[in-house]
């Protein structure tokens, strides 16, 4: 009896194949992408709740300072020294479009863009600022 107990409780075959299911159904393309657009909406109402309750509290936010640009581009091309580095100790790249194989100038083109975006986003966040002082400036103490 016991004899039998253990056999089938050492028997692999129904967990490996209950195991095997739920790790590939959870480790699907399908589901990765639905998880990682709930983190990137849950990101945005984090923040747009954040933005609403500031605003609400008559706090006042300085724009940023220009001197973060340039430690922003600064922190541009360190990361990107460090994709090269990478591609030197291990030979693959981590993006591919900075694959220097295949055309040296579609690469730069794309460093400029990414520099681009990111002179965007900061002037983007400097107006969000402004904005935010010039509408919710703080209510004056009588």
């Amino acid at each position: 009896m016991a004899k039998d107990a253990w056999a089938l409780i050492g028997a692999p075959r129904p967990f490996n194949q209950g195991f095997k299911f739920v790790t590939s159904f959870l480790l699907s393309p399908l589901v990765l992408g639905v998880i990682s657009l709930l983190f990137a909406l849950y990101t945005l109402a984090a923040l747009l709740v954040i933005f609403i309750l500031a605003a609400k509290a008559h706090t006042a936010n300085s724009p940023q300072l220009w001197l973060h640009l340039i430690f922003l581009l600064i922190l541009l091309i360190v990361y990107l020294a460090v994709v090269y580095i990478e591609h030197a100790t291990q030979g693959g790249y981590a993006y591919f479009f900075l694959d220097l194989a295949e055309e040296k100038g579609k690469v730069a083109i794309y460093v400029l863009a990414i520099a681009v975006v990111e002179f965007i986003i900061f002037f983007i966040v400097k107006g969000i600022c402004w904005l935010k002082n010039s509408f919710f400036s703080p209510i004056p103490d009588t």
